[in-house]
Parts: C-alpha cells; structure tokens; sequence
C-alpha cells in the first residue's frame, strides 16, 4: 500500500510581505545595527585592558585517599571507592569555598585588588571584593584528565598572578587540612591510656603466677600427673607387702604354738628374750632404714622416723644388757629361728604402715595441687587473653601515634595528591577575549535594536503598502492595484 505524499504548501504572501517590511525600512535597520554596532566597539577599544593569569593543577589519587580505619588492623591500605568524575568534583568544591577567596582578599587586600572600593562608604569592602572575586574567577576542568585550570583576569598583571598563586597556595593548604587524620594528641593520650592497661594486666598475671606457683602450666600438670601415677602404685605395691607380711606373721605364730607345744622346746629366760626381741627389732629398723634411703633423701619424714625408732630400740638394749647378769643362754633353735622370723616381719609390717600412711597423705598432696591448677587454669587464661588484648590495642595506637606523626610532618611540608603544573606567571599581553565579548555582544544588541526599530516602524506606519493591508484595514476586497514606479 503506497502512502500518498501531500505537497508542502509555501505561504509565500507572507514571505513577501516580511521582505517587504525589511527593505521598506533598510535604512532604519542598518542605522541602528551600525549605531549600536559601532558603539560597542568603542567601548571594547576603550576599556582598560585586563591581563589574564592562569594556572593549572593535577589531582593525583595520594594518600588522601587510602582507608583508614579508626581501630582495627589495616588491611593492604585499601583505597576510597571514587572515580576520576567524584575525585575531580570534590576537588571543584574545595576550590569555590568561600573560606578561599577570604583569604585571598586579606592576603592581597581588597583595596589592591579593586581601588575603586576606596570611594565607596557605607560597605564592606572584603565582602565586595569577595562577590567580585567569585564572579571574576574562572575554575575550569580540562576534559578527559584530572587537570584543573584556575585563570582570573586584572588590569594589574602582577596583581592578577599572584591571586592565581595564592588562591593555589591557600587551595593546597585547605585540601590538607579536609583530609587531615585525627589529631596525634587525642592518639597519644589512647597510647598512654592502652599501655597502663597493658602494665596493669601484666602485673596481674604475674602476681597470679607467684601466688599461686604457677609457671608452665602444661609442664606442671604433667609432672603431677606423672607424680600420682608413681604415687599410686607405689601405695599399690605398699599394700600389697602388708598382706603378705600379715599372712606371714600369722604362719608364723602357728608354728611358734606348735614348737612351744612340742617336748624339745625350751624356754629362754624372760630378760634375754627381751633382748632378742629387741635386737631384731633393731634389725629391721635398720633394713628398713636402708631400703628408704635408696628412695628418698635424707630430709624425708620416713627416714627421719626410722632413724628416732632405731636410736629408741638402741637405748633399750643397752639398757636391757647393762642390767641381765646371765652371760649364757640356750634354747630350742627351731623355736628361736622361728621367733626371730617373726620379729622380723612384725617390724617390716609396722614400717610398711608407716609406709602407707606417708605414701596417703604425698598422694592427697598431690590431688590437692592438680584441683588447684585446674581451678586456676580458666583464670589464668582470661588473665592471658587480657593481656593479648591490652597488648594488640597498645600496638595499634602506637602504630597509629606513628603513622600521625609522618602525616602531621607531611602536612607541615605541604605534600599532598596535589601537583602543580604550570605555575601563574605574569601575563605581558593583554586579553583579548573581553574586548571580544564586548563587540559580540555588540552585535547581537545591534540586531535586537534593528528588529526591534522594524517592529515599532512598521506598527505606527498610517500608509498603505500593499493591498492586502487595505483590504484588512477597510475589509473590502481590492479589485485593481497600480504599481508606484
């Protein structure tokens, strides 16, 4: 299906008719363009010539930028999530604040900057020249870099580069001091706050581990393990002897009945079975003595009982000897023998329960000592994890008191992500791009004036022109036009 094209219907009447109008009135047109035209040239070769200065900075991505945690560890200096458009704009925000352009105006004075101020009474002369100072400078980002122009125009070229310089220099100083890290005073007084923290826990730990003779925990729970281990079966092995020597003690006194019973038996006189008696008593005293002496060291309890027992047994035969006046004595062998075997167990036995008894309380002793490692176990632990934790925050103020200490220095030498590229000098020629925008402004007034002089001419023109015009003035249609020439 084709679609028909309607054509495009031209109202040239209309064309004519506003060509018309323009030629009727060249004169008046070209007058006023010319008038106004020109006018705007004189006042562009009139003005007092204004020297441009300009310079122009590179944003780098420094140290401003990295993250920087407030506590915790640092993690391979990550850096802000930031694009070159945010770095740029951020910097653009700096660069307008007013606090700037303060101090510019009061570094250069404002009555140096624009002496016209002089004359003026009744305003602030730093706040004009601040409103001027904002309208005149030009902060401009070069496109597709993270270059940033700074330009500003003066009739005084040596004036005009030293407030791009200053405005650069005071830009540098204000950028520092946004990015600038906590002050290393509050970071010193941390410091000293985490490392008495960090004395006080040590202290601690190391009362708890003279109170309480703690060393090695792990080695001293093993040697007390070890030690009960031991304990135990030297008690096992002690009770063990005890059953034999009470089996063997009763044997004995079986057979002593039997041989006392017997025809051969004979009874020996009662002071020398005293001394007899006596003698192995001392006997086995004196084995005993020597079996413990093998095991423990001269200072323990059990030999130093054996020994007392033994000087008792000593005096008592001494004594029994100096009194009997009997210097032979006889009797059955067997019976004798027999009684001297029981003597001897009966002394081993009654070592053997002092045995036990000492070997009872060593093995409390050392369950006692194991409950109370156990017990402080858990307390000397919290006691270490404190002092890790004191120990891990003292160092990272310490790293942080540091790390202040080098950006404070930094920021005293003014190192910053800012560079700067070309530095304003003092222009020698003028600028051109005022006069220039004088005269296009002229030119576009001049054509405003032109059409607008058109406009009011054709509007309180009383004659007619063409025969449309009468026709709509009277409303009556025209049958016949004659041209003039």
């Amino acid at each position: 299906m084709e679609i028909e094209k309607s054509p495009v219907v031209i109202d040239t009447k209309a064309t004519v008719h506003y060509v018309g109008i323009l030629f009727r009135n060249k004169r008046l047109v070209s007058a006023s363009f010319v008038v106004v035209f020109m006018m705007a040239i004189m006042v562009a070769m009139l003005e007092e010539p204004l020297y441009e200065a300009k310079s122009t900075i590179l944003i780098k991505m420094g140290r401003e930028y990295l993250v920087r945690p407030e506590l915790g560890e640092r993690i391979a200096a990550p850096t802000m999530a930031i694009n070159q458009e945010g770095l740029i704009s951020s910097e653009l925000q700096i660069l307008s604040s007013k606090e700037l352009r303060d101090k510019v105006v009061k570094d250069i004075k404002a009555t140096k900057l624009y002496p016209d101020l002089v004359s003026r009474q009744g305003v602030d002369m730093e706040d004009v020249a601040v409103t001027r100072l904002e309208k005149s400078l030009k902060l401009n980002k070069v496109k597709n870099s993270n270059v940033i122009e700074i330009a500003y125009e003066h009739n005084d070229p040596v004036v005009a580069a030293r407030v791009v310089n200053s405005f650069v220099e005071f830009f540098r100083e204000k950028h520092l001091q946004v990015f600038r890290e906590p002050q290393s005073t509050f970071l010193q007084q941390q410091l000293e706050k985490y490392a008495n923290k960090l004395h006080a826990s040590e202290g601690e730990l190391e009362a708890f581990k003279r109170g309480n003779d703690v060393y090695s925990l792990e080695e001293q729970r093993s040697l007390l393990l070890r030690q009960k281990v031991e304990t135990d079966a030297a008690l096992k092995a002690n009770d063990n002897q005890i059953k034999e020597l009470q089996k063997k003690a009763a044997t004995l006194r079986h057979q002593l009945q039997i041989v006392y019973k017997s025809i051969d038996s004979y009874i020996l006189p009662e002071r020398s079975i005293d001394i007899q008696d006596a003698k192995a008593r001392l006997l086995g005293l004196l084995l005993e003595e020597q079996r413990l002496s093998r095991k423990y060291t001269p200072s323990n309890k059990l030999i130093i009982n054996s020994k007392n027992e033994i000087e008792i047994v000593k005096k008592y035969i001494d004594e029994l000897e100096s009194d009997t006046s009997k210097k032979a004595k006889s009797g059955n062998q067997i019976y004798l023998d027999l009684y001297k075997d029981y003597l001897t167990s009966d002394a081993t036995y009654t070592s053997l329960l002092a045995k036990g008894t000492s070997i009872r309380g060593q093995l409390k002793e050392i369950k006692a000592n194991l409950a109370k490692i156990n017990e402080g176990e858990q307390r000397l632990d919290n006691l270490k994890r404190e002092k890790l934790m004191n120990e891990k925050n003292y160092q990272t103020y310490l790293d942080r008191v540091e790390e202040s200490r080098m950006l404070d220095e930094m920021n005293r030498q003014k190192l910053a992500n800012i560079s700067v590229i070309q530095v304003a000098a003092v222009p020698v020629n003028p600028s051109t791009f005022s006069r220039l925008k004088i005269i296009l402004l002229g030119f576009f007034c001049g054509v405003c004036v032109a059409l607008a002089g058109l406009f009011v001419s054709e509007k309180s023109d009383q004659t007619f022109w063409t025969p449309e015009k009468v026709e709509r003035v009277t409303g009556l249609p025209v049958l016949l036009s004659i041209p003039y020439k």
